[in-house]
């Protein structure tokens, strides 16, 4: 009896495959509540020059809040392989105030691209601004990551680099002018080279696995493992705790590029991890609670949030007058801003587009004085 061909894709065509040096990160790019996948590529061979470009694909998360599932949309979103990067290390953040997600890229030269959003907040259209954004440059491969580490309500930045350690640069701007400053090229002290090696190409991730836990970070290094730092939060200018130098037993074979979300469930916490393969692993708690409701605080320095858990809107009151209300969630991503033109003790807001999970909000009162709380999304 003859075999007759069926497939030259089995199984590979159900598994995210992009080709080589895979760099994921989450981004809810049509704001349907849903974080989507975009993961950065070495990019496919241009065989008549020999050489490959990096481009991003983008995964549209077509499941639930407890069960993603994600579907390819483009496998060169944005067409930046037209600018025939060998390397791009994607994140987004609004860094000019306008409630629009910007997108800032690492490159092997340890520059950064600026690509501003220039859309709408259903259907983002980005435009490159810059290859040499504000004169940043960390030596080589640059991995940034946007984040408010001093919780002053503007995005810095933390870019890790080819030799295995990370840069702090301080955004002393204003909301809708972002200015970054080098603070240090030796933040917390990291360094996650291994066995006498000269290079590590640091892959940051900072986030919270609790809404009560503190600040914590995972880097992602050349030998495919992942170091986890704390005492970060009160420490920016001192060295952080190396508490593992193998997170989880996280071995992705080589150049690990962590970043984390909630995938699965609201009680559990998720790594998803790119390689050098191109494909990327993913790591759960395996279903520990990520927050226990008793952990979540009504009532914080007079700030009260409810209903909390909440599913549809939250009331947000103070006895002060407040007028700046800002929503992010655990990787610092700001999801809701509002400024108010008229003091008010009370904001109701609609979170039922907000993905199922722990989200901190920020207040601030006629006065300039900040206050801070927390609730649950169901």
């Amino acid at each position: 009896q003859p075999f007759n061909f069926k497939s030259d894709s089995f199984l590979v065509s159900e598994m995210i495959d992009v080709g080589a040096n895979s760099f994921p990160t989450f981004f809810d790019y049509d704001h349907d509540g849903l974080n989507d996948l975009i993961i950065s590529s070495g990019g496919t061979l241009d065989t008549a020059i020999h050489n490959s470009y990096a481009q991003l694909f983008l995964y549209k998360n077509i499941g639930a809040a407890n069960a993603a599932k994600f579907k390819l949309i483009s496998n060169d979103w944005l067409h930046l392989s037209s600018l025939l990067q060998p390397s791009l290390a994607p994140t987004f953040g609004d860094i000019d105030g306008d409630g629009l997600q910007d997108a800032i890229g690492g490159l092997i030269s340890g520059k950064l691209l600026f690509l501003k959003n220039t859309g709408t907040i259903n259907s983002p259209q980005f435009v490159l601004q810059s290859s040499t954004y504000q004169n940043i440059d960390v030596g080589d491969y640059a991995a940034p990551q946007l984040f408010d580490f001093n919780n002053d309500g503007l995005l810095d930045l933390a870019i890790g680099n080819m030799l295995g350690n990370i840069s702090y640069y301080k955004n002393i701007g204003t909301k809708n002018l972002p200015l970054f400053t080098l603070i240090t090229s030796n933040f917390g002290g990291v360094d996650v080279k291994e066995n006498g090696d000269v290079t590590g190409f640091a892959a940051p991730c900072f986030f919270r696995f609790t809404s009560t836990s503190p600040l914590s970070l995972l880097v992602g290094n050349a030998k495919g493992h992942v170091f986890q730092y704390d005492n970060i939060s009160s420490n920016l200018l001192g060295n952080f705790t190396l508490t593992s130098n193998y997170f989880s037993q996280i071995n992705c074979g080589e150049f690990a590029t962590p970043t984390v979300n909630q995938l699965v469930g609201n009680d559990s916490v998720e790594i998803v991890c790119g390689t050098s393969r191109g494909g990327l692993q993913m790591y759960s708690n395996g279903g520990v609670p990520f927050v226990s409701r008793n952990e979540i605080s009504s009532v914080k320095n007079g700030l009260k949030i409810y209903p909390n858990p909440v599913s549809q809107s939250i009331v947000i009151s103070h006895q002060s007058l407040v007028n700046t209300i800002e929503i992010t969630d655990v990787l610092g991503r700001v999801v809701f801003q509002q400024i108010k033109n008229s003091l008010t003790q009370q904001i109701q807001i609609d979170v039922s587009t907000l993905q199922s999970g722990i989200y901190f909000i920020k207040a601030m009162d006629e006065k300039g004085n900040v206050m801070n709380g927390k609730f649950v999304k169901e």
